[in-house]
């Protein structure tokens, strides 16, 4: 089952979104450093807060999770890479489902979810992807028990709906027309990565494109799934090429615009950390800051813009606190950061 109901799309451009984030109702914040260590072993690919920790996902390092203790300061390390007990292969996502768990994608085929308290964190079980039109999955976000929504590599829409076995219910909605068609729809899946992020008290998710910049405001009724709307600034660029017996996608290094890098979310708004960088701003070793950033988007569910915040610093990761007093987040230059914004 395929649902392509959007009630609402807007489609801006980029100088739309430069509009808004050097508005008149922009807000400095000023970083204040909590923790920083040239040996600081961490290579964040997700945080977010959790009863006075922020909870890591790991890039490349041995280790696949790590806490941060914002009272004593203090890094404890968890669950290294393999393939035996409490080991993961490849974490590739981190999602906040409630105040005390959490979910993390590995390897693509599978989701593990934990639980925490500020002594342990807790493998509580896993479930497998089962079934044929779903070839990976890239970000995950539990609703409840039976639902699941997730983006990956999948040839029948931009989103897949699973029960709490892995079970595909339905797909929801599909990629923007960007100009490049394709058969295997699920090639567009790497382009259109992003982050899940859940409204603390109804069953609506919003999620962010790290490349281009699209927020999709995704709800819920009944079990059932579609886009109530979809803020679109501007569209990837990329090509597909041939790689080996199979297909991939190049993105356009001189002019894909690094979107959303980041989202965070409370009741009341939505917080979109924007790059609008390009890979070749920056010499090939330096690349990767075009995934950094310090312009924060607010905006609220029904997709308004409220206002936008600078950072004194570039970011890549950033994670509220749960009354919302605070933002956090995560640099490493010119050596590993973690600050702590004021709101």
């Amino acid at each position: 089952m395929l649902s392509l109901l959007i009630v609402s799309c807007t489609k801006g451009s980029e100088d739309e979104i430069i509009t808004l984030i050097s508005s008149n109702k922009k807000e400095l914040l000023t970083a204040e450093v909590l923790y920083s260590d040239k040996e600081l072993n961490i290579d964040p690919s997700r945080i977010f807060f959790m009863t006075n920790h922020l909870v890591i996902s790991e890039g490349r390092t041995k280790q696949c999770l790590s806490t941060f203790n914002l009272r004593s300061k203090k890094i404890e390390h968890y669950f290294n890479r393999g393939r035996g007990p409490n080991e993961m292969i490849q974490p590739t996502s981190l999602v906040k489902n409630s105040r005390t768990s959490f979910e993390v994608i590995d390897n693509g085929m599978s989701i593990n979810y934990f639980s925490f308290n500020e002594h342990n964190i807790k493998l509580v079980k896993s479930i497998n992807i089962k079934n044929d039109s779903i070839y990976g999955i890239i970000n995950s976000i539990t609703l409840d028990s039976s639902t699941i929504l997730t983006s990956g590599l999948f040839n029948g829409g931009m989103y897949a709906v699973l029960d709490g076995d892995g079970n595909l219910k339905q797909f929801v909605s599909d990629f923007p027309d960007d100009g490049v068609d394709l058969t295997h729809k699920m090639i567009k899946g790497s382009v259109y990565q992003g982050t899940f992020a859940a409204h603390p008290n109804k069953e609506i998710v919003a999620y962010a494109t790290k490349n281009g910049a699209m927020c999709d405001i995704i709800e819920g009724d009944s079990g059932i799934f579609s886009i109530r709307k979809r803020l679109l600034f501007h569209l990837p660029k990329y090509e597909v090429i041939q790689q080996g017996s199979g297909m991939t996608c190049k993105m356009d290094k001189n002019n894909n615009i690094v979107g959303f890098i980041d989202l965070v979310v409370d009741e009341k708004n939505i917080y979109l950390l924007y790059s609008g960088r390009k890979y070749g701003d920056f010499a090939n070793e330096d690349m990767h800051k075009a995934y950094k950033a310090n312009s924060l988007l607010v905006l609220d569910w029904e997709g308004q813009f409220i206002m936008s915040y600078k950072l004194d610093n570039d970011v890549y990761n950033i994670a509220i606190s749960d009354n919302q007093d605070y933002l956090y987040a995560i640099s490493d230059y010119p050596r590993p950061e973690i600050y702590r914004f004021k709101f």
